[in-house]
């Protein structure tokens, strides 16, 4: 039996696809790896597909790459690196397993996207916290088991934030829930009908299975389902600005400002991603580089369902305080750019539809993600 047969024979020969265009678009174009195509993507729809797959691939010695966002790929874990894989296209798993307002929760299949999550969450009076800007057709899991960095600081209690248990099919075949859904019958819907809602993802054990799979872009195991952290979604929701050519400045303002957790977004962004995020074609782009700030932060204030007025409102004079200490100016509209705060919040909360936002100014673009501590960023501005 060929490869082909064999994908055939687990997920149905109408879901194997060997069609040049394609292969090609999962070819590594967008990232540091050799250009080299795919033999076969393999549509998946269950998890006992997945399953059935990753212990095929072992028999035969087939590579597999899991993909469940929607192209074009560009950050380089869709792009195989050696000859003979085979994607895993998880697309098509993307149902809402479940939603649960009272504990801010939902479990998702690999497939969902951030768009369809939004407009199932926002019935519930719930939202998922977003990195900038997402690509449109982008998996909110997939984003989360990246470590896509999130805007809110202020409840993102560790790097893995709002990841909680997962399903996960390992390389050598076994499945398994991690967290506290590892604890229970391996059945969620059961699980949930006793009231355990996925919200612990400690464990089994002594071991934090979750966090052998985020930041490893399936190379460790192939998630099915993720359960996710949500917050109650903002009645008034305001963006600020404060910005300084000095990093150094900056630094001091987002320490202080993190000592008392007043904004609910707090995150820096160069002159140029702030250029690219704004700016209306390449031209503007390039004129908002040379006109704003080195550097900017941004400042989400908002208010939920209870008293969201006066909360928006103590917060924004907390962060006035907080801003004028640091000797900086806390404005509505981006210095340099003139462009007000509810237009770049909106931009920073809905998906890219027309190409990636980063790729405006030169045509393409590449991240390079890392973690380090805010007060050791200039030793990496030195190499760059």
């Amino acid at each position: 039996m060929n490869i082909k047969e064999g994908l055939a024979k687990i997920v149905g020969s109408e879901n194997v696809i060997d069609n040049k265009q394609d292969l090609e678009s999962y070819a590594g174009e967008r990232c540091f790896k050799e250009h080299l195509a795919p033999w076969y993507i393999a549509k998946v729809q269950d998890a006992d597909q997945v399953e059935e797959l990753v212990k095929w691939a072992n028999k035969t010695k087939t590579p597999l790459v899991p993909v469940s966002s929607k192209g074009p790929h560009i950050k380089g874990g869709s792009a195989p690196e050696v000859p003979g894989t085979v994607i895993v296209d998880m697309s098509g798993m993307n149902n809402i397993l479940s939603i649960n307002r009272q504990q801010r929760m939902v479990v998702v299949e690999p497939g969902v996207t951030y768009e369809q999550l939004d407009k199932a969450l926002e019935k519930e009076g719930l939202e998922l916290p977003l990195p900038v800007r997402p690509k449109a057709g982008k998996s909110a899991l997939a984003s989360v088991l990246e470590v896509d960095p999130r805007m809110n600081p202020m409840i993102s209690w560790s790097y893995v934030d709002p990841l909680r248990c997962v399903e996960v099919i390992w390389g050598d075949g076994n499945r398994m829930y991690t967290g506290e859904a590892a604890s229970a019958v391996r059945d969620l819907k059961k699980q949930q009908e006793s009231q355990r809602w996925q919200v612990n993802p400690y464990g089994p054990f002594m071991f934090d299975f979750y966090r052998c799979v985020t930041g490893a872009q399936g190379t460790m195991g192939i998630v099915t389902w993720g359960a996710l952290k949500c917050q109650v979604r903002q009645t008034i929701h305001d963006l600020y600005f404060a910005a300084s050519d000095n990093m150094e400045t900056v630094q001091d303002y987002v320490y202080e400002a993190m000592h008392y957790r007043f904004p609910d977004e707090l995150f820096i962004m160069n002159n140029t991603d702030v250029a690219m995020l704004v700016g209306k074609d390449r031209e503007d782009t390039a004129r908002l580089i040379e006109t704003l700030p080195k550097w900017i932060t941004m400042v989400g204030i908002s208010g939920r369902e209870v008293l969201p007025e006066m909360r928006a409102a103590a917060r924004y004079k907390d962060m006035e305080a907080v801003t004028q200490k640091c000797r900086m100016e806390l404005t509505d509209r981006l210095p340099g750019g003139g462009v007000n705060g509810s237009k770049v919040l909106e931009l920073i909360n809905s998906q890219s539809e027309e190409g990636y936002w980063k790729d405006v100014y030169k045509g393409a673009s590449q991240d390079i993600f890392f973690i380090t501590q805010l007060d050791q960023t200039d030793k990496f501005m030195a190499k760059i």
